[in-house]
Order: structure tokens, then C-alpha cells, then sequence
């Protein structure tokens, strides 16, 4: 693997760290609920062996997190993938824990300090963290049984270039002759994998038991079949709604819109299958929310028309709205009450 410069932090306060873990000491790893943070969490838990593993929403990062790990009497803190607006969490941390950070979202503040040990690369998200969780941790230990699990998470968080020499050697292990390349609709060992993981994420997750599939991750790429069944289920879902959308999408402005209720939180997925299949065609969804509000996805593959600009300007002024993101896909809310307001603005804009 070449060498990852490390913008904040350094391999020797990582080392540092991993030096100083013994028995007494209790450790917790927190990481993210996406299959770069599941992929985290496996390759960091092969080698620290933590005392508790929790897999978090940005929004679980609070007070009565680092309460619950004080009574739980945690010595040492772990996070990986994990993005945070601003320090108040990490700060707070450290000064109740003794703290390793990996991580590859935008740097806010460089928080490395004699409690804290912060690592990561900056950049336009070259790695993922599950990557920089490898190639540190594979200087303690052999952890290329996992190579094919941190490939999928290369693929799944669109980091597959920085690290493309790599990429290509693990593909050529597993056979998979598929281009490397994130959405690919190609079939192949390491594509099929990420995919199937990504929905048995979203299976866990509906049901509240996201740590089960850690369990059920093994060291051997042909042990993920057991996560099989549970990742049918949500497959079948998008499966039905997109024959669904063949039939009863709207059509305003020469754009595609449906609504949709699912049993499972596709809707970034569904999003994405749906506008590859239409690259040339703005994609609109919509979904209803509990609270009395529309979640709303926009795609455009090919980047013709700004789908950023097009969701803010729909959602201009509507009460309790918001929304955003790139030319090519955005995703907002609002309030169900304006949903005729936000077909009559797709009519002229």
C-alpha cells in the first residue's frame, strides 16, 4: 500500500495509542451506520478486541454518550468514519477519554492534543475510513482477510482512485473483472458484495440491530451469503418500487416525479437505480415522512440540469423546508401541506 500523508495527526501518534491499550483498560468504538463504518469498525475490532461496539448516527455524538461510557467505566475511545459539524463532542471527549480519531470528512479544527490522537488525510475524500482504518492497523497485524470488505467500502463511499493500485490487485484476486468504478450495474465478485451489504445495512437498521451484522461479517468474502436473506428483503422492495415507478410516475416539465412509502430507508438507493436507468431525465421522488412532511430526492446522472439549484429553488420560502447538494443529486424536506406549491415551481422552473 503507498503511503497516506496524514494532514492532521501522524502514523506516530497512532502508534502512540495502540501502545498504550492494555487489559485493564475498558475501550468503546463508536463508528458510522454506513458500510464504510461497519468495514471501520471489523478491521479496527480485529485488533483492539473493544469492550463495546456501537455503530452511531452523527446525531447519537452528545453528552449522554460520553455519560453512558463514563458509567460504563471506558478508559480509551475509538471512532471511525465519523464527521462532526464542530468539536464540543471530541473536545468533551477528551477530556474524560483517552481518544483515537481516524476519519476522512472535511477538517473543521485539529484537535490533536496529549488525550487526543486525530488522523486524517484531508483532501477532496481520497480514502475512506475504512481504508485508513486498514492500512494503519495492518502495521500491528495481518488484516488481508478483509481486503475484500474495505474494497466494497472503497466502492460504496466513491474512493476508488487515490488508492487505485491497490483496488486493481484486489479485484484481481476475487476474479472480479468488472470496472472499478462506484454504481456500477456490472456484475462481478467484490460489486455483488457491496451491493448485498449495503442492503442488509439498511435490513439491520430498520429492525434496530445494526451491530448483528458485525457478527455476522466474517474473515471469508464467501461467509457474507449469510447476510443473503436479509438483504432479499430489500431488494425485493426497490425491485417493486421501481416497477411501480414504470407505472405510475407523473410527468411535470419534461421531469420524472412518483411518491412512494417504503418499509425499509431506501430512498437514496431507489433514487440512484432509478435515474441510472433515465440518465437523460430528472428524477423526482418523494416520500412521506411521520412528522407530517415530504423527504424529496433529486437525480440527474448526466448533469444537464442542477438538480442543487433546482431542489433550493423549489423549496425557496416554504415553511419548514430545506434542502440541497450537487448538480448531479440533492434531497430536501417539506411540509406536506405545500406539496401542490412544489409541483406548481417544477411546472415553471
Amino acid at each position: 500500500m503507498e503511503p497516506i500523508h496524514f494532514t492532521v495527526g501522524s502514523e506516530k501518534r497512532f502508534v502512540e495509542f495502540i501502545s498504550g491499550l492494555n487489559d485493564k483498560d475498558k475501550i468503546a468504538l463508536i463508528s458510522h451506520t454506513d458500510l464504510d463504518g461497519v468495514a471501520s469498525a471489523k478491521v479496527v475490532n480485529e485488533v483492539v478486541d473493544a469492550d463495546i461496539v456501537k455503530l452511531v448516527n452523527y446525531e447519537e455524538l452528545n453528552d449522554k454518550l460520553i455519560a453512558d461510557f463514563k458509567e460504563q467505566k471506558i478508559k480509551r475511545l475509538i471512532l471511525t468514519d465519523l464527521m462532526m459539524d464542530n468539536m464540543d463532542f471530541m473536545k468533551k471527549a477528551g477530556k474524560e477519554f483517552e481518544v483515537l480519531w481516524i476519519d476522512h470528512h472535511k477538517i473543521i479544527e485539529d484537535v490533536n492534543s496529549d488525550k487526543i490522537a486525530y488522523l486524517n488525510p484531508g483532501g477532496n475524500n481520497n480514502y475512506c475510513a475504512a481504508y485508513l482504518c486498514y492500512y494503519l492497523f495492518s502495521k500491528i497485524q495481518d488484516l488481508e482477510c478483509y481486503d475484500w470488505l474495505v474494497a466494497c467500502a472503497c466502492l460504496s463511499d466513491f474512493t476508488v482512485y487515490k488508492n487505485r493500485e491497490w483496488m486493481e490487485k484486489v479485484f484481481a484476486k476475487y476474479e472480479d473483472k468488472s470496472e472499478i468504478k462506484p454504481m456500477s450495474s456490472e456484475r462481478g465478485a467484490l460489486q455483488d458484495v457491496k451491493r448485498m451489504l449495503e442492503f442488509a445495512i439498511i435490513y439491520f437498521k430498520t429492525v434496530k440491530n445494526l451491530e448483528k451484522i458485525l457478527e455476522l461479517i466474517g474473515k471469508d468474502i464467501n461467509e457474507v451469503r449469510a447476510l443473503e436473506k436479509y438483504a432479499d428483503e430489500v431488494r425485493a422492495e426497490i425491485e417493486e418500487i421501481v416497477e411501480r415507478f414504470e407505472k405510475e410516475r407523473e410527468e411535470i416539465n419534461g421531469r420524472f416525479v412518483f411518491e412512494f412509502s417504503p418499509k425499509f430507508n431506501i430512498g437514496s438507493l431507489t433514487s440512484n437505480t432509478i435515474s441510472m436507468k433515465y440518465p437523460d431525465k430528472t428524477v423526482i421522488l418523494l416520500r412521506p415522512l411521520e412528522e407530517d412532511k415530504y423527504a424529496v430526492s433529486m437525480r440527474r446522472q448526466n448533469s444537464k440540469e442542477d438538480v442543487d439549484k433546482l431542489m433550493k429553488n423549489c423549496l425557496q420560502g416554504l415553511e419548514g423546508a430545506g434542502g440541497g447538494g450537487h448538480v448531479p443529486a440533492a434531497g430536501g424536506h417539506f411540509l406536506k401541506k405545500d406539496l401542490n406549491l412544489f409541483k406548481e415551481r417544477l411546472k415553471k422552473l
